[in-house]
């Protein structure tokens, strides 16, 4: 694990080369990237809540606008990975109609993804972490949202909800302790491809995974992080040769999209 919190990626997708940045402009609900038109959300979603009880908002951001780079750091360069066959291009994270938007795709045979984490500008010991996501299904396009030390170091992790683009299937994970033990879980019959609200709540020893606001699974142990941790998240490829589930076949899209309408913060009130 990379130290720096700006554009750091767990031990299984770091990547060292380069990549040149394309060009972005944004026209008429098309988003214009190295050539290639990409629609966009068509209504802006609603807005994270202000107010949830127990709960005092800390963090937000709706992505009306731009990118904050004050908050928000780009991964770019490197080259794939063991488990990827796409790099980094900092050009495939950028906003559209009230979303930040990740984007995958391959040009000529080659793989590219993107990746972004918060760590510029906010990180937070505990409380609750929701976003607000829409994907397209994309059959081999791999997906993780999550929270990542502010201090470096590794583990622990909190896998918010990572899997296979589109879903059906939300995997939750914990890492913990030296030795990377680790608490698994699933939730199956998700519609990945409407706008669902995810989210894990940690309070003292207690972890427990959301969606649309309700606990999914619920856990304790001496395990659950108690420091300050960042917000993240990263696409990619799937290597068959390596990666378990499902991987980048002939039915896997060229160009597919995840939406990220809001991500929030919420403190103990």
């Amino acid at each position: 694990m990379n130290s720096t919190g700006l554009s750091a990626l767990p031990v299984r997708s770091r990547i060292r080369s380069k990549w040149a940045r394309a060009r972005l402009t944004l026209m008429s609900g098309i988003v214009m990237i190295a050539g290639f038109a990409v629609p966009t959300l068509s209504v802006a979603e609603a807005a994270a809540p202000t107010a949830i009880s127990g709960w005092r908002l800390d963090f937000v951001d709706n992505f009306n606008g731009s990118l904050n780079t004050a908050v928000w750091g780009r991964y770019g360069g490197g080259g794939p990975t063991a488990r990827s066959l796409s790099s980094y291009d900092s050009a495939n994270i950028y906003t559209a109609a009230g979303s930040m938007v990740l984007r995958t795709h391959r040009v000529n045979g080659v793989w590219t993804s993107g990746g972004v984490s918060a760590g510029r500008g906010f990180s937070a010991k505990q409380g609750k972490w929701a976003f607000r996501a829409r994907f397209e299904r994309a059959y081999g396009v791999g997906f993780a949202f999550l929270l990542f030390p502010k201090g470096g170091g590794w583990p622990p992790e909190v896998d918010m909800a990572e899997g296979t683009a589109g879903g059906p299937r939300v995997m939750s994970v914990l890492h913990y302790d030296a030795d990377d033990k680790q608490k698994i879980f699933f939730r199956y019959g998700v519609d990945m491809t409407k706008w669902h609200t995810y989210g894990a709540i940690l309070k003292g020893t207690k972890l427990s995974f959301t969606i649309d606001g309700v606990v999914t699974n619920s856990f304790t142990t001496a395990g659950v992080p108690n420091i300050p941790m960042w917000f993240a998240v990263q696409a990619g490829a799937k290597n068959c040769a390596v990666s378990t589930g499902e991987c980048t076949t002939s039915s896997t899209p060229l160009d597919s999209h995840i939406y990220i309408d809001w991500v929030a913060h919420y403190a103990a009130a």
